[in-house]
């Protein structure tokens, strides 16, 4: 079986996501609005197109099907803390 991958090692979401988000979320959640917003500023959406656009109409869509690896710990976390949890 053949393994790949990678790792990006200067990231940077200066400019793209405000800092007090950014000291806060998952990586992988970064590297999504991140590119997004690379995405619509690509596509030639300023900020300006944005009030215009009909926002109900059109949207950057980007799947991942592991997410991150802190909301799985968090969620594991809440799921053994209900299973440890003595009710009665």
């Amino acid at each position: 079986m053949q393994r790949i991958a990678g790792e990006i090692k200067s990231f940077s979401t200066e400019g793209w996501v405000a800092p007090k988000l950014s000291k806060r979320m998952d990586k992988f959640m970064l590297y999504l609005l991140t590119a997004g917003k690379k995405a619509l500023a690509d596509g030639g959406i300023t900020e300006d197109a944005m009030k215009e656009l009909n926002k109900l109409k059109c949207g950057v869509l980007i799947g991942s099907a592991m997410g991150g690896i802190k909301v799985k710990y968090s969620i594991f976390d809440v799921y053994l803390a209900y299973h440890e949890a003595d009710f009665y």
